[in-house]
């Protein structure tokens, strides 16, 4: 998917006036489209990132599961940037495409190591608190 994409959707939604105060958020656009490539069901903007589509195709699977989990940190279980890695096709890892492979198996589970990457990327609510009293100081900052 063109990173424009993600660009246009990102800046309109910073841009809105309803929808700016969740800048910070994670956020799943959905699509109601199909790419060119009609593999592609969705797509995180990067590893680590705040922002996830997901297409048509996308819509009735674990597509957006999938794609929230790279936007949190998570490769593909068959990704040699694992700690641990596995053969594509052959798990029912929701990181992996097994669900649409020859054999389909579905995907439906998840693993500690990686429930262990999702909590150190997520903040703890303590956390997330002090941002949220953070940028709401910063806030009032800027309206003085």
């Amino acid at each position: 998917m063109p990173a424009e994409v993600f660009e246009y959707l990102t800046k309109t939604f910073n841009e809105d006036n309803i929808t700016s105060k969740y800048k910070e958020y994670h956020k799943i656009f959905f699509l109601n489209e199909k790419n060119e490539d009609e593999s592609l069901y969705g797509q995180a903007r990067k590893i680590c990132s705040k922002e996830v589509v997901v297409l048509a195709p996308g819509l009735h699977d674990t597509t957006c599961a999938h794609e929230l989990f790279h936007a949190l940190g998570l490769y593909h279980s068959f990704s040699s940037s694992n700690l641990h890695t596995f053969e594509k096709n052959k798990t029912d890892n929701i990181m992996d495409y097994s669900d649409i492979s020859d054999k389909p198996i579905p995907v439906v589970a998840t693993w500690q190591f990686q429930w262990n990457i999702l909590q150190e990327n997520l903040p703890t609510v303590e956390q997330w608190k002090e941002n949220k009293r953070k940028r709401e100081e910063k806030k009032k900052q800027i309206n003085k």
